[in-house]
């Protein structure tokens, strides 16, 4: 391998999910070894991140990653089992 990377990748993330086929190609294209760096969900490191009167960015995140994955060709269906217990219509997640 000629160098490699860390990406701190979070399952539950619609961008590193979609950031997944350009990994893979990384290292087969480039030869560059590809360090996952799992991290927790953003939900568990900072859950006040989701506070209310933040509903237009979820609503943003939901159509930008709808609209990235079309472009890209990938499903754009939500973990299920999702990781974290949250109401995705208030945001709040389960303590």
């Amino acid at each position: 391998m000629i160098g490699n990377i860390d990406v701190y990748y979070s399952f539950r993330s619609p961008y590193s999910y979609l950031a997944s086929p350009d990994l893979l190609r990384l290292k087969l294209d480039y030869f560059v070894d590809v360090n996952l760096r799992v991290i927790l969900p953003i939900a568990v490191r900072a859950p006040d991140y989701f506070r209310p009167g933040n509903e237009q960015w979820a609503r943003y995140i939901q159509l930008d990653w709808q609209r990235r994955a079309e472009f890209l060709g990938l499903p754009h269906l939500w973990p299920d089992p999702d990781p974290i217990v949250q109401d995705l219509k208030t945001l709040k997640v389960a303590s």
